[in-house]
């Protein structure tokens, strides 16, 4: 009975989708394809023949789909207002904060976007050597991977300038960061993942690499537990207590490609592409138990969770 009330739970949860396409049903992970519950229909759908988004970010108010453009949308998965849309280079990875919304353009760069005024406009751009990739905030440094070049931190109080605080040197190509405490967890390709000591923003230290089998995508650290994306390799989940000797809890098999990996509470949020999101109960991450998948139309990138909503770039 326990196990049927958690299902239950996750399938209305997944009935508020942003999905940039049409509705598809929840699935139950674990039985066969014909043993399948009865398809349910997402509510609040946004979709236009034009609108891409490979990438997610919200805030208390809205949802910011990117792509070449910046979106802005209501979060209210009853309309889900598009409220409007600039167009820009390819954004890697968006970070909102207060009026800011901050951008990893690749080689364009960091760019600063100004959110607050009716017309949202670039306030600041901010050459950076190798580029400028994933971004995650630690106190008032933002993280930013800049490819071959590792890490590099700058100082969010003085949006305009965004000074360097520090850059340190990194194997691999730096792709994705997650931040917590004093640690950060950098996704750098076939180098696996760095664990870098953040404690003094102005001198970090490479504390340890994990080589992974396949390819780091993405990174989420949670606590002293990091969750990798690793494509078709699947999900690892990492125990970080002592950052120096990372040890392995557990894994979960690719059903596609996992592109990313968002915690909320007791659940882990698996974007796969083609294979859709994964729903899983992380209560004890060395025991990730899978309890139900959502098989959208085109490929899931990247997802984000709000209350009891699932947002979905399904590009």
């Amino acid at each position: 009975m326990k196990a049927n009330k958690l299902l239950h739970r996750f399938i209305q949860i997944c009935l508020a989708a942003f999905l940039a396409g049409t509705a598809v049903p929840v699935a139950a992970a674990g039985p066969g394809p014909d043993e399948l519950p009865p398809a349910t229909d997402a509510i609040g759908l946004v979709t236009s023949a034009n609108y891409q988004a490979d990438n997610l970010t919200l805030d208390d108010q809205y949802l910011y789909p990117t792509f070449s453009s910046i979106s802005v949308v209501d979060l209210n998965p009853e309309s889900l207002k598009l409220f409007y849309k600039f167009r820009t280079d390819y954004i890697f990875d968006l970070l909102v904060k207060g009026q800011y919304a901050f951008a990893g353009q690749q080689d364009k760069g960091l760019r600063v976007f100004d959110i607050s005024v009716a017309t949202p406009t670039m306030f600041s751009s901010h050459a950076i050597s190798g580029g400028a990739y994933g971004l995650a905030l630690s106190g008032t440094n933002l993280l930013i991977t800049t490819g071959q070049n590792g890490l590099q931190i700058r100082d969010t109080t003085k949006p305009y300038d965004m000074p360097v605080v520090s850059q340190l040197a990194l194997d691999g190509f730096a792709k994705q960061v997650s931040a917590s405490g004093n640690l950060a967890l950098i996704a750098a390709g076939k180098a696996g993942v760095h664990i870098v000591d953040i404690s003094k923003p102005e001198a970090p230290t490479l504390i340890s690499t994990y080589k992974t089998d396949s390819p780091a995508e993405n990174a989420t650290l949670n606590g002293s537990t990091g969750y990798l994306a690793l494509g078709t390799g699947g999900m690892l989940v990492l125990d970080l207590k002592d950052p120096s000797k990372p040890i392995i809890l557990s894994s979960l098999e690719s059903r596609d490609f996992v592109r990313r990996v968002i915690i909320k509470d007791d659940f882990a949020y698996l974007a796969e592409r083609d294979a859709g999101i994964r729903i899983v109960n992380i209560t004890d991450p060395a025991n990730p138990i899978a309890l139900a998948v959502y098989n959208t139309t085109g490929g899931a990138w990247d997802i984000a969770v709000k209350d009891n909503n699932i947002y979905v770039a399904d590009y």
